[in-house]
């Protein structure tokens, strides 16, 4: 982050800390605190479904390194086929073969949506898609 930024972003973040424009600013200019709120709200069954599904995509977009373990516990724990999804499309950024045999073995309790999906994302990687 630009040194001449942090100071007002900071007071930003202290008069506003749940602003999710300001939270996707400074979690793109790789501030850990950002990432760390967005991840905790990714992961909270109370927070809607819509900021769910849109702090993973944000979170795949930075390619945050820790969020890979809130998709994979969210994909199996969530209620919401939109969240599901959400986080299979953040998997996406990812390149480990685990991730392939996780949803393989959660495919059979998976709905047609959350299963098209997963199809989709298996797709995307040959050593995923041919076990």
């Amino acid at each position: 982050m630009p040194p001449g930024l942090r100071a007002p972003l900071d007071e930003l973040r202290k008069a506003k800390p749940r602003d999710l424009l300001l939270l996707e600013v400074l979690a793109r200019m790789n501030d850990d605190p950002a990432r760390a709120t967005r991840r905790e709200r990714g992961a909270d069954a109370k927070t809607p479904d819509a900021e769910r599904v849109k702090a993973a995509d944000l979170l795949r977009a930075v390619r945050d390194p820790q969020a890979k373990e809130l998709f994979l516990a969210q994909l199996k724990s969530a209620k919401s086929d939109a969240v599901r999804v959400g986080m299979l499309a953040g998997l996406e950024s990812y390149d480990n073969p685990a991730i392939g045999e996780t949803i393989l073995a959660g495919y059979p309790s998976y709905t047609a949506a959350v299963k098209k999906r997963a199809v989709q994302l298996l797709l995307t990687r040959p050593a995923w898609a041919i076990p």
